[in-house]
Formats: structure tokens, C-alpha cells, sequence
């Protein structure tokens, strides 16, 4: 236990209390938790909502497929009717769930896209004003569109 309890100490919480769980035939809950940081009173909430989470584990496929069932049988359906649905149809869904989706990336380089030269050379210095202009564009999602701010750097 001396070389898992470092390696440990840094995981999520649901993975030392998996840890905790199989270790304590061994060793005592108590001891455990000193060592891995964590409360006791969290290890055994988890050991109590145990069932619950065995209970509403669903297979991702499965849920995958009656979440576009729903979805290509009424189209105009956004997530909270799609989450009421599934619901009546018995699936212990919550809107979380329905939303959740794989992150995709924007933005995607171009493998074959010539590279853009260091002009300035890594030279952030310039022995005049205006010898140099470095620009930089960020932009900020606000309740009225989109702002963009750009910053121009000497």
C-alpha cells in the first residue's frame, strides 16, 4: 500500500474510494482515508449511494439510440422534451445526460499548410515605436452578440 497510496492520493475522488472499497479487507477505513486524504463521511455516501449508481447505469449505445429515436421521431424536440420523454418511457435520464456529447474541435490545423515564419525572430523589443506591431484578436460571447477586442503589441 506504500507505493499505490501516492499514486492515489492525486485521482479523483470515486477512484480512492474505489481504492478505499477494495483495500479494506486489509487495512481499516479509517487508516485508509488518513492516508489518502479523504473523509470518511464522503467514502461512506458513496458506499450508501452504491446501489443507485448501479441501478442507473445505462449502456451509452443504448441511451444513444433512444435519445435519437426520440429526437428523429418529434425533430422539434430540444433537450428538456427529449428528458421528460425518456423519462416516461422509464429511463432514469436527467438533462445533464441527455447534453452530453463528445467535445469536437473547431478549430482543425491543416497537415499539408505551409509553416508561418518567426518574423521578429522571438525579438519582442524594438528600438523605436511602430518598428515592431504585433496584433493579437480575442472575442467575447455577451448577451447582445459577439465583442471582439483586438490588442496591437510594440
Amino acid at each position: 500500500m506504500e507505493r499505490a497510496a501516492p499514486l492515489i492520493c492525486g485521482a479523483l475522488a470515486r477512484e480512492r474510494f474505489a481504492f478505499i472499497e477494495a483495500c479494506r479487507g486489509r487495512f481499516s477505513v479509517k487508516l485508509l482515508c488518513r492516508v489518502l486524504v479523504t473523509d470518511r463521511g464522503s467514502y461512506y455516501a458513496w458506499v450508501r449511494a452504491g446501489h443507485k449508481r448501479r441501478e442507473g447505469e445505462y449502456d451509452d449505445r443504448r441511451l444513444t439510440a433512444l435519445i435519437l429515436e426520440v429526437h428523429t421521431a418529434r425533430p422539434a424536440y430540444a433537450v428538456p422534451r427529449v428528458t421528460r420523454e425518456l423519462q416516461r418511457q422509464g429511463v432514469p435520464v436527467g438533462r445533464r445526460i441527455v447534453t452530453r456529447c463528445r467535445r469536437r474541435k473547431l478549430t482543425k490545423a491543416d497537415a499539408g499548410a505551409a509553416k508561418v515564419p518567426d518574423l521578429i525572430r522571438r525579438q519582442f523589443t524594438a528600438p523605436m515605436p511602430g518598428l515592431k506591431v504585433i496584433g493579437d484578436t480575442s472575442c467575447f460571447r455577451t448577451g447582445e452578440g459577439w465583442l471582439y477586442h483586438r490588442r496591437g503589441f510594440v
